[in-house]
């Protein structure tokens, strides 16, 4: 049985495939939004440093982060010296109300003068990272394993059809020797499926289908 770790990882998820950025003012303190897909937290930290340098007469640089999945996501809200669950955490409940993936989004704040209180900073900074989410474009990705497939070319062209007509395959490249070998990226939600197929297309089974070589990452 495989664990919650192994299964989150395999399945669907939703990250951006574009930056935003966004901008509000609430009572004359203006909050600067940018939100960004990141990869590991080395690249999120670096990013929030970007922003920090490029706006460093700001008083606050505040942000959420949410990267990976299953029991190796990392998820943070930083306050930067807001009240405490003011600015960070709001933020990282929009992430997770969305389901986003290695995701950062940044909120600069320039002080008004006027006190906004933990609720009404807490709001701001909710809507300044929302609008700054709503600015980028939100992908689903799939995660894929890359295996080999070795058929006889008397079949080639029967495994070629069956594999054109399965969205959850494609073939990166084809070699041709003594048999036909095929390099497939395989959605991991769809591994079973095509196995499965392949397999009674071939008179074989399931288990000697593919030869997995490496991880592809996500299509």
């Amino acid at each position: 049985m495989q664990g919650d770790g192994f299964e989150s990882s395999s399945q669907p998820y939703w990250t951006l495939e574009s930056q935003g950025e966004s901008e509000l003012v609430v009572e004359r303190s203006r909050f600067i939004g940018f939100a960004s897909r990141v990869v590991t937290e080395g690249e999120a930290l670096a990013r929030v440093d970007e922003i920090r340098r490029r706006f460093h007469d700001a008083r606050h640089v505040c942000y959420a982060l949410r990267i990976g999945r299953g029991v190796e996501q990392v998820e943070r809200g930083v306050d930067d010296g807001e009240p405490g669950r003011s600015a960070g955490f709001p933020m990282l409940q929009i992430l997770q109300g969305r389901e986003l993936c290695d995701t950062l989004v940044v909120v600069v704040r320039y002080f008004g003068g006027i006190k906004l209180g933990v609720g009404g900073l807490a709001r701001a900074y909710r809507e300044a990272a929302r609008m700054a989410l709503d600015d980028a474009v939100a992908v689903e990705r799939f995660p894929e394993v890359v295996a080999d497939l070795v058929v006889p070319y008397s079949v080639q062209a029967q495994v070629e059809h069956l594999l054109d007509g399965q969205q959850g395959v494609r073939v990166i490249e084809t070699h041709y020797g003594a048999e036909v070998c095929m390099r497939l990226a395989i959605r991991c939600v769809d591994r079973q499926m095509i196995e499965t197929r392949l397999a009674a297309l071939l008179q074989r089974d399931e288990r000697d289908v593919l030869v997995e070589t490496v991880p592809a990452g996500t299509s």
